[in-house]
């Protein structure tokens, strides 16, 4: 009992923070209209392609969340871009933003390019936080997901949930 205790406080396909009829759901089981997750194999549930995060976020059709327009992301990377990957849980994600502009990641990109940091290359800061994540579920869609689109850096912001999880 202890043992199925623990699993189903911490184990990313089985736990969460919703209980349904005391029973833990796991988000993509979500019955809300605005669930905006849905089942992975590897993380337990991710970003659900072309929906909405906490009301106002815009979630791609890749699963990355938009800054502000959703442009495509290409696989094979165009010579004059630097790709920057953000993982994080609800505060990467923006949660509480009014749009993705207004994210971590939307306010780097436009610091970067605004002041031109790469000499005439375009930056772009991806923005692959899925909220609730922890950092196990980062580095798993880190190698899952983004190293396949050539990332040059990756920004990994933890803290909150690997903590709440752990207590």
């Amino acid at each position: 009992d202890y043992l199925k205790n623990q699993i189903s406080q911490f184990h990313p396909i089985i736990r969460s923070q919703i209980k349904q009829d005391g029973n833990p759901t796991p988000p993509y089981q979500r019955t809300d209209e605005s669930n905006p997750f849905s089942f992975d194999t590897h993380t337990g549930y991710a970003n659900k392609p072309s929906s909405v995060y906490a009301g106002s976020i815009v979630i791609g059709a890749d699963g990355f969340i938009c800054n502000s327009e959703c442009d495509e992301l290409p696989i094979e990377k165009p010579v004059n871009e630097i790709r920057i990957f953000i993982f994080g849980g609800s505060t990467v994600a923006g949660h509480g933003a009014s749009g993705g502009k207004h994210t971590i990641s939307g306010y780097l990109e436009n610091l970067i390019n605004e002041n031109n940091v790469f000499e005439n290359k375009r930056v772009r800061v991806i923005n692959a936080g899925v909220g609730g994540f922890f950092s196990f579920q980062e580095v798993v869609r880190f190698l899952d997901i983004a190293l396949k689109y050539q990332p040059d850096m990756a920004i990994f912001f933890n803290g909150y949930n690997d903590f709440h999880y752990w207590k």
